[in-house]
């Protein structure tokens, strides 16, 4: 089925309504809501209507709480440096000139001539 406007998208409405206002536990209408939330269109075939998709969207999600607003949580500002560590004390090299590949051989020349 092709969606084309909202008043395509107002028997779903219909049926929520129905599912809220019956006589099932809360946890059975839930799990409804829930099925019918995966089962619902994709806005890809009901361009014409965004706002009326959103608002059903919305109030399938009502029922498990997915409309709350996440909480937010701050990191702390800065780190807290070990007062253990000597790094101001310790460098990572030796010697800071030195070749980082080691010593190196000296060359031998061959048949050399005086």
């Amino acid at each position: 089925m092709i969606v084309k406007t909202a008043y395509d998208l107002m028997p779903y409405l219909d049926a929520i309504d129905k599912i809220k206002a019956s006589s099932l536990t809360k946890d059975e209408k839930a799990q409804i809501l829930e099925e019918m939330k995966h089962s619902f269109i994709d806005i890809v075939f009901c361009r014409q209507c965004p706002n009326t998709h959103a608002i059903i969207l919305k109030r399938l999600g009502e029922a498990n709480g997915s409309t709350k607003e996440p909480t937010k949580e701050v990191a702390k500002k800065g780190t807290e440096v070990s007062k253990k560590g000597g790094s101001k004390s310790k460098q990572l090299l030796h010697d800071t000139n030195a070749n980082g590949r080691g010593k190196s051989t000296k060359k031998t020349v061959v048949n050399q001539k005086t």
